[in-house]
């Protein structure tokens, strides 16, 4: 049955893990009291802490002694696999110091062009052939965060605000953002090439968590933490955010190996472009401006547009394989029946 297929599967689990991820952006903010590098300090540490217990959980479960499962994990990972945990590294690091120093709704205007920014890391890549239509939706949407940026720098949206992140330098967190999205799409493109190799079919990527967490602590620590700063609520709000973060990023990685990531970028960006500014909003953390709501339509209207054309081009594809194949099929069964009912012409001695 289709429902327990592994394809199916998956997709139920990103959408949990979605659901799940929409309220990291108002436990953000519910630690603003805190500096940046204290905020990542504590959920990587958390983060990493919950990752640690799901491998000895496995290697218990596997009955095998933890250092040679932890070892074999790590090494089976390769170079591209450091490169991924680095990569999500800095994704994680400039989407919590873009929160905090830009309004909310700035960060998802942002953030949900990941799937253009895949489309384009592939072009470059792999050869992918851009369609005009992709052109002309990263000319608007670039267009319409370019604005913002514009208008922030000008120092237009900067005045009395109720918005949490927005006390900070807002093109700074807008610049944080677009850091976000950039190695967010190259960290899902470089998942699916490891994930896509025959070679790692079984390849667990978790260790490219913990990889990622360990460079956060470091650059905190470096940064500097304001430990004496954090209260017990603080504690609360952050294992609750590095618990999420473990959870969502452990089941993204496991459900590439069945999804393309252009669809797990479309799903998550779509879905906390809607979800998590709505939980800010709701418990009054952050009020979008007008120049961000109008820019933020155009670019959710703008990319379902896009979205759209694009199903529409693979449904075709699909329908024309389809007949191709029934064709086929239908010209081999013509051709056995023919060769069946045909008689052999005796010949004459």
């Amino acid at each position: 049955m289709a429902f327990f297929s592994s394809n199916y599967t998956s997709y139920i689990w990103l959408y949990l893990a979605i659901t799940i991820e929409s309220f990291c952006a108002l436990l953000a903010l519910l630690n603003s009291n805190l500096s940046e590098f204290t905020v990542i300090f504590f959920v990587a540490l958390f983060q990493a802490t919950v990752i640690m217990c799901i491998h000895i959980t496995s290697a218990f479960y596997k009955n095998i002694v933890l250092s040679s499962y932890l070892y074999e994990s790590f090494y089976k990972i390769g170079r591209m696999g450091v490169l991924a945990g680095i990569l999500e590294a800095i994704e994680a690091i400039s989407f919590i110091i873009a929160l905090l120093n830009t309004y909310t709704a700035n960060v998802f205007l942002i953030a949900i062009t990941v799937p253009l920014w895949v489309a384009i890391i592939s072009f470059f890549r792999n050869n992918y052939i851009m369609k005009l239509r992709t052109i002309i939706a990263t000319i608007i949407c670039f267009t319409c965060i370019g604005y913002v940026f514009y208008v922030d720098i000008k120092g237009e949206s900067t005045g009395n605000n109720d918005d949490v992140g927005s006390q900070g330098t807002n093109w700074f967190g807008n610049l944080m953002a677009v850091v976000y999205t950039i190695t967010y799409s190259i960290y899902l493109t470089l998942i699916d090439e490891i994930t896509t190799d025959e070679k790692n079919n079984d390849l667990d990527l978790s260790p490219t968590l913990i990889i990622s967490t360990s460079i956060q602590i470091i650059v905190a620590l470096i940064v500097g933490v304001e430990f004496s700063s954090v209260t017990s609520s603080n504690y609360g709000y952050l294992f609750t955010y590095g618990f999420i973060l473990a959870v969502n990023d452990s089941i993204v990685i496991w459900a590439m190996l069945f999804i393309h990531p252009t669809e797990v970028a479309i799903y998550s960006e779509y879905s906390s472009v809607i979800l998590q500014p709505l939980w800010v909003y709701i418990c009054g953390y952050s009020t979008p401006t007008l120049v961000s709501l109008i820019a933020g339509a155009i670019v959710i209207l703008t990319l379902i547009c896009h979205n759209y054309l694009e199903l529409i081009d693979e449904s075709d594809k699909n329908n024309h394989n389809n007949n191709e194949y029934a064709r086929i099929v239908d010209d081999d069964i013509t051709n056995n029946e023919t060769s069946s009912m045909s008689v052999e012409t005796p010949t004459r001695k």
